[in-house]
């Protein structure tokens, strides 16, 4: 069951994460905690804004403020 967002940006970062999700191959799994998850399941969680789905866009939302920022390059930077 699908649940609307409450306002527009929280739609806008569902689609975001959506799209970003869809932009990867559909055979890839990907783990959350101790669970499996296909591409698929992991785009109705966001959809349905169940508690993966709330994890993965918090994922998403840091990971590309984390890219905007530069931090990210400065992690990898880090290791070398």
């Amino acid at each position: 069951m699908k649940v609307k967002p409450k306002n527009k940006l929280q739609q806008q970062l569902q689609d975001l994460v959506v799209a970003r999700l869809s932009a990867i191959p559909r055979n890839l799994q990907m783990a959350i905690g101790s669970s499996m998850y296909t591409i698929e399941e992991l785009v109705k969680s966001v959809q349905d804004g169940d508690k993966v789905g709330k994890q993965i866009t918090t994922m998403q939302i840091q990971y590309l403020k984390d890219l905007a920022s530069g931090k990210i390059y400065k992690m990898f930077d880090d290791q070398q």
